[in-house]
């Protein structure tokens, strides 16, 4: 893609700051050019769609994209409209950002990392870097976030070990202060993670799980839908659906049932 060089005035607001002091840039969409910004479309959230506006003022007015001048985005990365993005914020190559997500200040985005619609990323998190496992040897992975996420400061989150694969974050979750995903992990919809709680390797959290604060769960453990794991436990072993567990060692605990509607419906 061509980017033309021109002077920065007073009152701009880049979409790319430039990496190595080059002069600021300003888009000039010509035939055949790859879009940054695809416009949402309703088949997908990342389809290619109409062309951008010549003016990166235009660009930013239509799409609603805010990037702080002191961001860095990389070109080839994909933003939807709506997306924000704070000051020293680092978005990498091969990033997708869904509509109206915010991502908020010193927040790296790295790897094959897509990110759906109106979540939001607080301070330092770092998502889709390299896993913490030594059989990693550079294979192409993902980390795959879902909508309606919210994720808290300097919570970290890995892409997978193996080619091809994928750490995976469904919908409406709630990842507290420095969370750790590991890799190839699977976390359902509707999950709380407290802060600090901390996952190995291939671990599945199913819909409506809660782990609480300080937590840490084996690698290839599975807890089960609307368990839920008190804090600062050591989880060694699969927690079933529905179920209360608690200490060091983990002891489970069958929740009694009342009548009426049960917790799912609540």
């Amino acid at each position: 893609m061509i980017f033309p060089h021109r002077r920065q005035q007073k009152g701009d607001r880049l979409l790319f700051p430039a990496f190595s002091g080059a002069p600021p840039i300003a888009i000039s969409q010509q035939k055949g050019d790859r879009l940054l910004f695809p416009a949402r479309t309703a088949q997908s959230a990342f389809s290619p769609a109409a062309p951008i506006p010549v003016n990166h003022r235009e660009a930013l007015r239509s799409l609603m994209i805010e990037v702080d001048e002191k961001a860095v985005v990389h070109p080839k990365a994909v933003l939807e409209e709506g997306v924000e993005i704070g000051p020293y914020s680092v978005v990498g190559e091969n990033v997708r950002v869904g509509p109206g997500t915010r991502i908020g200040p010193y927040v790296l985005l790295d790897g094959w990392t897509t990110i759906g619609s109106n979540c939001q990323i607080f301070a330092g998190a770092v998502i889709g870097t390299v896993p913490q496992d030594l059989k990693f040897k550079g294979a192409r992975s993902f980390a795959s976030i879902g909508n309606n996420n919210v994720i808290r400061e300097y919570a970290t989150i890995n892409r997978a070990t193996d080619e091809e694969g994928t750490t995976l974050i469904g919908d409406n979750n709630l990842l507290m202060a420095y969370v750790h995903v590991a890799h190839n992990c699977k976390i359902g919809n509707n999950v709380i993670m407290a802060n600090v709680a901390t996952l190995a390797g291939h671990v599945t959290l199913e819909d409506k799980a809660v782990l609480g604060g300080l937590s840490a769960v084996h690698q290839f453990v599975k807890i089960g839908t609307v368990s839920i794991v008190g804090g600062c436990s050591k989880v060694v072993k699969d927690v079933p659906p529905y179920i209360k567990a608690d200490g060091h060692p983990l002891l489970q605990h069958r929740c009694p049932v009342p009548p009426g509607p049960s917790r799912v419906d609540i």
